[in-house]
């Protein structure tokens, strides 16, 4: 009889304890058991990029103006000095014939200025203003608006339409990067103006 008692016991436990093992690997686990990572106390910042400290015009005439070529401010380097210094000796000549002050500015930086504003302060600052006649040309790579500003004579004698047709006619070189070419067409518009004679 307690052979008979204990082959039905056996069993029983063995499937009991089978039974407890697996609900125990059911249960979910504690918050005991769970590792936690803190956050840390201090985000890493993020890098900034620094102003572009902007120089003003006369800052910039200041430094240029012990330059080989007075007239011709290109701090783009659109021009190679060679062809730099052959406009000088260009603008000189064109400016002597036709008695006025001709200038050249090529830049990428308008220092927030619209272009006409630029260009009037450009002038202002490096045209010899006992002479009211003037001729400013603005090639500007900062926001492609091309600019030529004028005073006396050359506003009497060329009109804002022959400006719009030239610099028109000289986008495809500036678009090139033939700044060469595109000056020579620019300049053509000094043939409205009449030839300086000191006779009169």
């Amino acid at each position: 009889m307690r052979k008979f008692f204990c082959f039905l016991v056996i069993p029983a436990l063995l499937l009991s304890g089978c039974q407890k093992k697996e609900e125990q690997e059911e249960t979910i686990p504690v918050a005991n058991d769970i590792e936690i990572i803190e956050a840390p106390e201090t985000m890493p910042e993020i890098e900034t990029i620094p102003e572009i400290e902007t120089i003003s015009i006369q800052e910039r005439v200041s430094a240029f103006s012990d330059s080989e070529t007075p007239l011709i401010y290109d701090d783009c380097h659109a021009l190679t000095p060679d062809e730099a210094l052959q406009f000088q000796e260009k603008f000189e000549e064109l400016a002597s014939d036709y008695e006025i002050n001709l200038l050249l500015v090529i830049t990428d930086h308008l220092d927030g200025n619209s272009p006409q504003q630029f260009a009037q302060q450009w002038y202002q600052e490096t045209a010899e203003l006992f002479n009211p006649n003037g001729f400013l040309i603005l090639l500007n790579n900062d926001t492609n608006q091309d600019f030529i500003y004028l005073t006396g004579s050359c506003q009497e004698f060329i009109t804002q339409e022959q400006i719009d047709t030239v610099l028109s006619g000289a986008s495809y070189d500036l678009i090139n990067q033939n700044y060469s070419g595109a000056l020579s067409s620019i300049l053509t518009l000094l043939y409205e103006l009449p030839v300086y004679d000191e006779n009169f």
